[in-house]
């Protein structure tokens, strides 16, 4: 199931963004999107994935916001098993007033991407290459349900630069 951000905040630094189940996982996903535009003047959406809670009770299949800003996340592992420990659930997350450290966007850019974090960085660290692990793979597309990661590289990180936040 899918479920974007629309509480004003009350679910923490997530505006806009798409909260994805992991049915086999048991574990919820959070998606940054962005509008880009290409060479020919086509706009279309491009993100990234971040892992937001794992090891939830069971499989997540809905996801739904509250009135009060929490996350109601129905589980179950009937028909297509799950990783959790229980065979059906229904968990409730919520926002607790204090930012985690998380990234927040990754925004692609001609050499690289730009990362904004939820809360100020340390600047060595975060200059450290050894901060940053990155892998890259394909899926094979066909009308088969289902692929292995091909390709399977882990991309050389070559650079990593601090910068003050645009306003």
């Amino acid at each position: 199931d899918i479920v974007v951000d629309t509480t004003g905040g009350k679910f923490g630094p997530f505006a806009g963004q798409a909260f994805v189940g992991d049915q086999t996982l048991a574990m919820v996903n959070r998606v940054f999107f962005e509008k880009v535009t290409d060479a020919s003047g086509r706009s279309f959406y491009q993100g990234a994935v971040f892992p937001f809670r794992r090891s939830l009770d069971c499989g997540v299949n809905r996801l739904a916001f509250d009135p009060t800003g929490g996350l109601v996340i129905g589980q179950t592992d009937r028909g297509w098993g799950s990783i959790g420990r229980k065979r059906y659930g229904l968990q409730r997350l919520t926002y607790n007033g204090q930012v985690p450290f998380e990234i927040l966007s990754m925004q692609a850019a001609p050499d690289g991407f730009i990362l904004t974090f939820t809360q100020d960085i340390d600047t060595a660290t975060a200059q450290s290459l050894e901060s940053y692990t990155m892998t890259s793979y394909t899926y094979e597309y066909h009308a088969k349900y289902g692929s292995d990661e091909m390709d399977t590289q882990r991309c050389k990180i070559t650079a990593a630069n601090v910068t003050t936040p645009r306003t």
